[in-house]
């Protein structure tokens, strides 16, 4: 065969309109993850939400605990039988809906779950806020001079997010080589692809005898920071913290120095 030669006709994968095979596709990932995840908003009215704040496991979930303690669930998010998250809102700002981790995701499930939670809020202008964080210990300094000041709150946002007028420009980026990883960059690439205004918030994330710990100052920087960005309605006193840190001290992922904990003395 002569691979000079022209084609006589067209090649069968340029025949088509691209848009339909893409439509496809997106139709088979739209059914796989209606058959994975259940999304229930029991009743509740997703019209005027506009802004998505999501709590990934650990200082995240545990803030959005703090916030919402004591209020009813509006909505949930399960795998088969097993809850993955829990959705609250607040009468104070009823267009706002926080999506509070139940568990750690695999990372075969992160991506699935992105696209079940965020397809079903139907506003198109919707603004998505991860609260997530970054350990200490493994934080990569852009200069020298960084490595020698106390951490600060960090964020990643999306290029529809940076154009916004709300945007923080108070809130330090978080520098490459450090990256999003799991569902927070999911929930990043799901925004960046469907033209949406994403931010996240990365709360530092202090170490301890080889332990990540959850503290009341990592708490802390989430409010602080969701003040400069125009979410100042989510507010947790010091002692629902406390009891959320102390809930979590014991389970599986506590985050905490245990009485389990062993300790070697050389």
């Amino acid at each position: 065969m002569d691979f000079s030669d022209e084609f006589a006709t067209i090649p069968t994968r340029y025949a088509f309109d691209d848009d339909s095979d893409q439509e496809d596709i997106d139709q088979a990932v739209d059914k796989l993850d209606l058959e994975t995840f259940k999304v229930d908003f029991n009743n509740f009215d997703t019209a005027s939400i506009n802004t998505v704040i999501f709590g990934v496991y650990g200082p995240g979930d545990v803030f959005l605990r703090a916030v919402y303690e004591g209020q009813s669930v509006v909505g949930t998010i399960y795998a088969k039988t097993k809850l993955l998250a829990s959705m609250h809102t607040s009468p104070s700002a009823g267009n706002v809906i926080s999506v509070v981790s139940e568990d750690v995701l695999p990372e075969d499930a992160i991506n699935g779950f992105a696209h079940a939670m965020l397809s079903k809020l139907p506003n198109a202008n919707l603004r998505v806020i991860v609260l997530d964080s970054y350990y200490e210990s493994g934080y990569i300094a852009s200069d020298l001079s960084e490595q020698y000041t106390e951490p600060t709150l960090k964020c990643l946002r999306t290029s529809v997010e940076k154009k916004a007028s709300q945007s923080p420009t108070s809130i330090d980026s978080l520098p490459a080589p450090n990256l999003s990883k799991g569902i927070a960059a999911a929930i990043l690439t799901y925004c960046e692809i469907h033209q949406l205004p994403g931010l996240a918030l990365f709360s530092p994330q202090p170490a301890s005898l080889g332990k990540n710990l959850i503290t009341e100052a990592t708490i802390d920087y989430y409010e602080e920071a969701l003040g400069k960005i125009g979410v100042d309605h989510l507010r947790s006193d010091q002692e629902k913290v406390r009891r959320a840190i102390q809930s979590r001290k014991y389970g599986k992922d506590s985050g905490k120095i245990d009485a389990d904990h062993h300790r070697m003395y050389i």
